[in-house]
């Protein structure tokens, strides 16, 4: 119902719908706009009533133009008199005009003063013409009537008549001397009609008045007509019955009009049956389509509502539209709550949307990323774009508005880019190792030389010369640890029993940690096995174990907890680094220690990241715990804490489906030196190669040395037999040392392999070297180590 701003109960604006007449309401300001209108109007005019409530010239501008004057004079009257009438033309949507009845009456409050007007219009048009119609016809009847004059007539106490006026022949075609001395059945004839002459006739008997009897002449030799008449009994003074006077008239035309009207009336009620059968049928189909347009409206709302970002729609004024149910979420507002109402209504924050707002309002999609704290509690990451609404005239109607939650996305962004880093220190740590690794090999070498060739009979040097080949083993100690951050290619991964394992690290640490600490242990029972280095494994909770301890100077308690854990779907989205769901055991290490800021949790897997002071920490200890766990046990590393709160560490370890074992050590005993092979050594460092040759000459064997694979290949087509090939991994010259190897065993398919290597297992994959299939060994180690392991190889 068209309204703006009356309370009409549903009942009332029921009935006024389906009113013959169109029901308003003006105001009593300047120009009396309509505030209220009866839906009918659409039928009363074919236009809708948002048109005259819209506008308020829509009223006046329908009125035909000599109509409007007097039109809006009757206001003046009307706060005179308090009511008024009065008529005038109004223009249809048609294009034709109807003629209006327009009533209205002025309401007061108890003061008296003008409130509002009340008025109703109605359609006189066709009863006008109707009008007009029986005017026509009853100015034809008064022209015959003056043209032919009626005639009169007198019938005595017999019924019989006595007189009747000469203009009887004019009128009938009878002379009046024909009637005298007949009654009123004798003139009927045979043809009369007995039913409508019955009652007449009983009235003439009981000497009744009547008036305008009107019936068919009929006859023979007559013209067939309709004659009217009408009578009075005529009394004496003592009221005796003397007889009739009357007057009698042609009834033709009239009887003619009121047949014409009867008929015209009937194809009216015929085509008013007919509209009304159309406007119950269009109310069907507009009800039809009034459920596929709510029934669409729902589908388009469960879909929008469906989708994870923000859908809205505003208008010029920046009053919303439209709202989904994740904007209505974001904003914490009922579904629908937000409809009608401003931006502003979310806080302060809309204003920095207004610039780009209202640059969409000129008709520009406009798209923005910023940070947003919206009234649900939750600081999102957004981007969005504002797009015109662009009706079908070209006119932007409005703005729709698309913000998206790129929360997550941005961090997984700055996740790989901490990534790329952590890799790009992997590939530079890797590289220092294998210098650094060279250079302890020619230390180690060279000194083990010294001390066999030179320095046998001099037991104090040998001493010291010792001492300095078990400090350069400190230093591959630590390239180790550097080389475990990007994944210790020497690593040797076995089926672990954690709980067993976790006994024995705790065993350890008891005696190594001191009475302040306390070690509390949780283990699930049947635990799942895991497949990791065992000596990595016990060195990551020593690690942890340490950190835990310097976190609580004063003592405290660490809990080590383990149980068998799922990681599904849910757990990977809420990580910011990549996570593969499936089955894992976790263990996590917890200490009530001073806790971590933000900035240090950013930074803690970096290698020599350490907050504590000079000479007091490498800052190793968690970038090798991370290479373990992450890059070298295929698993996951998670911090939580909080300054003050303590900090709880814990490393997920994916589940092995074989059995647990232990693989001991190799034995690097010496064994019996195998003579008079032929070794091709591919070594790029001079130095490290002519130390090496030097060691396997002094074994006898025979030694053929190349520095990378172009010369290496030169050699080998001058020689019929190989025994070993003893090959760096990483060569210069475009071949590496595995490639080196498919060749040697293509053409001596007997020789045994072996690749020493200074570098990590993940820069060695970097360059693209695969996985090995031969023995390997890693630089530095001693000449005894080397030995052992050519023996083995020849088996």
């Amino acid at each position: 119902m068209a309204i703006r701003d009356e309370p009409l109960t549903s009942d009332l604006l029921a009935l006024l719908a389906i009113s013959p007449a169109v029901t308003y309401i003006r105001e009593c300001s300047n120009r009396y706009p309509l505030t209220f209108l009866s839906d009918n109007v659409g039928e009363f005019l074919g236009f809708v009533p948002d048109a005259f409530l819209r506008d308020e010239s829509f009223w006046i501008e329908r009125v035909h133009s000599d109509d409007r004057a007097a039109a809006l004079d009757i206001f003046d009257a009307l706060f005179e008199t308090g009511d008024v009438c009065h008529e005038y033309r109004m223009l249809h949507e048609d294009g034709a005009y109807r003629l209006i009845r327009d009533v209205l009456k002025l309401d007061r409050d108890a003061a008296g003063q003008p409130v509002k007007i009340i008025g109703c219009w109605t359609d006189i048009t066709r009863r006008k013409q109707t009008e007009r119609i029986l005017h026509d016809s009853e100015k034809r009847f008064k022209d015959f009537a003056e043209a032919s004059a009626d005639w009169f007539w007198e019938m005595d106490a017999e019924l019989r008549f006595t007189y009747m006026s000469p203009n009887v022949e004019e009128i009938v075609g009878v002379a009046p001397e024909w009637h005298y001395g007949k009654t009123r059945e004798e003139l009927l004839g045979d043809d009369y009609d007995q039913a409508v002459w019955r009652d007449h006739l009983d009235a003439l008997k009981a000497h009744e008045p009547f008036r305008n009897f009107v019936y068919r002449r009929v006859g023979k030799g007559v013209e067939a007509m309709w004659l009217s008449a009408s009578g009075v009994p005529v009394f004496d003074a003592d009221g005796s019955f003397l007889g009739y006077r009357g007057s009698g008239s042609d009834a033709t035309v009239q009887k003619k009009a009121e047949e014409a009207l009867r008929q015209s009336n009937a194809a009216l009620e015929k085509r008013v049956e007919i509209r009304t059968t159309e406007l119950k049928r269009e109310l069907v189909e507009r009800k039809q389509a009034e459920t596929a347009l709510r029934e669409s409206e729902a589908q388009m709302r469960l879909v929008t509502d469906s989708l994870p970002v923000l859908i809205a729609q505003f208008d010029r004024d920046f009053n919303y539209v439209f709202l989904n149910k994740t904007g209505a979420d974001w904003y914490g507002v009922p579904a629908g709550g937000s409809l009608g109402h401003p931006m502003e209504i979310f806080g302060k924050q809309s204003e920095s949307w207004r610039e780009e707002m209202e640059e969409a309002l000129s008709g520009n999609a406009v798209s923005y990323e910023r940070e947003i704290a919206y009234p649900d509690g939750v600081t999102r990451g957004i981007r969005g774009i504002y797009v015109p609404n662009i009706d079908a005239h070209g006119t932007v109607t409005g703005i729709f508005a698309l913000s998206e939650d790129v929360t997550k996305h941005n961090e997984l962004e700055r996740q790989l880019r901490r990534s790329q880093e952590l890799e790009a220190v992997g590939q530079v740590t890797g590289g220092v190792a294998h210098e650094f690794n060279n250079l302890l090999m020619m230390i180690t070498g060279n000194l083990d030389l010294l001390i066999e060739e030179h320095l046998e009979d001099m037991p104090e040097v040998c001493e010291k010369v010792e001492r300095v080949l078990k400090h350069t083993f400190i230093g591959k100690e630590l390239t180790n640890r550097l080389l475990s951050y990007t994944g210790n290619p020497f690593d040797k991964p076995e089926n672990l029993d954690v709980g067993e394992a976790i006994d024995g690290v705790v065993k350890f640490l008891r005696s190594v940690l001191g009475e302040e600490i306390r070690i509390a242990t949780e283990l699930a029972p049947e635990l799942w096995g895991v497949k990791v280095d065992p000596r990595e494994f016990k060195s990551a909770l020593t690690n942890l174990a340490l950190n835990a301890q310097d976190a609580m100077p004063q003592g405290g308690e660490i809990e080590i907890k383990a149980a068998n854990t799922t990681l599904d779907e849910k757990f990977a989205d809420a990580r910011p680094y990549e996570v593969i769901p499936g089955d894992y055991v976790s263990i996590a290490i917890r200490d009530k220690g001073a806790g971590m800021s933000p900035e240090v949790v950013e930074r803690a897997f970096d290698p020599f990241f350490t907050t504590k002071g000079v000479g007091e920490g490498t800052g190793l200890g968690l970038s090798m715990v991370y290479g373990f766990v992450h890059r070298q046990s295929g698993g996951y590393v998670d911090i939580e804490t909080k300054e003050g709160m303590g900090t709880t560490i814990t490393l997920y370890f994916p589940r092995s489906l074989s059995g647990a074992g232990n693989l001991q050590d190799a034995s690097e005993a010496d064994l019996p030196v195998f003579k008079a092979k032929t070794v091709l050594l591919v070594e790029d460092d001079a130095d490290v190669r002519d130390m090496l040759v030097g060691i396997l000459e002094s074994s006898n064997y025979r030694v053929i040395p190349a520095a990378d694979g172009t010369e290496a290949l030169r050699v080998l087509s001058s020689i019929r037999t190989l025994d070993l090939m003893l090959a760096d991994i990483v060569l210069p010259g475009g071949m590496d040392g595995v490639e080196l190897g498919t060749f040697v065993q293509d053409k001596w398919p007997d020789a045994k392999i072996i690749y020493i290597s200074g570098y990590a297992e993940a820069e060695l994959m970097a360059r693209g070297v695969p996985a090995r299939h031969h023995p390997m060994l890693a630089k530095p180690f001693r000449k005894d180590y080397l030995l052992n392991a050519v023996e083995n190889a020849f088996g």
